[in-house]
């Protein structure tokens, strides 16, 4: 159970990350859902409001989603942006043949070009972006790579999806936000839940589950599956270690290979 305690610990945590890297400004994409809402409230408790900076990037996005993030930036009262890529997003499918722009294909073209938006005003501000994924879509791979997966901080990956609708409460988020079923809001009607065929509260019970890895349910399973397949989104991306030779044990071969262990203990905090 998430208390107060959790909000605290995640606002310093934040506050010591960006006096750490010396960056000034939380850039945070609003899309009117609760995950966001309840990052943009974590960065300005960490950072004060002045400090954050809230996007919002319709993408043919629904009227509700912009309502429901304009009632998030209008509660927080912090500055922000709008930046419509609807001709964008037209354009890049008019580049292809239709058997390319499936459905879940577009969605991943979406979330790509928001975080090419986010990180262009996040370098104009001395800014970081500031994810929102939770541990509950991390594990079960609900994200794109390069897209909302590509971020400089994560505040809230090592919640449950349930944790954060308590957050949400915590940090008094408007109930409009609360209450909406959870959609990444890349085609028309679509939710999180009925894409991922079970609830959150559901998949949650599951994850904590010491059963997780052995149980014979179907829900079980799928999730495993989910989890499997989904493995490449959690690791940075592999690469051949070339096998040394005699000749070639010199101090700049062990002080790459020192380079490379750091850069790779690195990644997730660069952008």
């Amino acid at each position: 159970m998430v208390d107060e305690k959790d909000i605290e610990n995640i606002s310093a945590w934040i506050k010591e990350y960006f006096k750490t890297s010396g960056m000034k400004t939380a850039v945070v994409g609003i899309s009117g859902g609760i995950d966001s809402a309840v990052v943009a409230a974590l960065c300005v408790r960490a950072l004060g409001k002045e400090n954050v900076l809230g996007i919002r990037i319709p993408i043919e996005s629904s009227e509700q989603s912009l309502i429901d993030g304009e009632a998030v930036i209008n509660y927080l009262e912090t500055p922000y942006l709008d930046v419509c890529f609807d001709h964008i997003m037209h354009d890049v499918k008019s580049y292809f043949p239709p058997e390319y722009n499936t459905t879940l294909a577009v969605g991943n073209i979406k979330a790509r070009l928001r975080m090419i938006v986010l990180y262009h005003i996040a370098f104009s501000h001395q800014g970081l972006v500031v994810g929102t994924t939770n541990y509950t879509e991390q594990m079960l791979g609900y994200a794109t790579k390069f897209g909302d997966h590509g971020v400089d901080i994560e505040p809230i990956q090592n919640y449950y999806k349930m944790e954060i609708f308590e957050m949400a409460r915590l940090l008094g988020i408007p109930e409009q936000i609360i209450n909406k079923k959870p959609t990444a809001d890349l085609w028309d009607g679509q939710t999180d839940e009925d894409e991922l065929g079970l609830t959150y509260a559901r998949i949650d019970e599951i994850l904590k589950s010491p059963e997780l890895n052995t149980s014979d349910d179907s829900d079980f399973v799928k999730v495993r599956k989910m989890i499997k397949a989904s493995e490449h989104k959690r690791n940075v991306a592999p690469s051949y270690k070339k096998l040394r030779r005699e000749n070639e044990n010199s101090i700049g071969g062990r002080c790459s290979e020192r380079f490379y262990a750091w850069w790779q203990s690195c990644y997730r905090g660069w952008r």
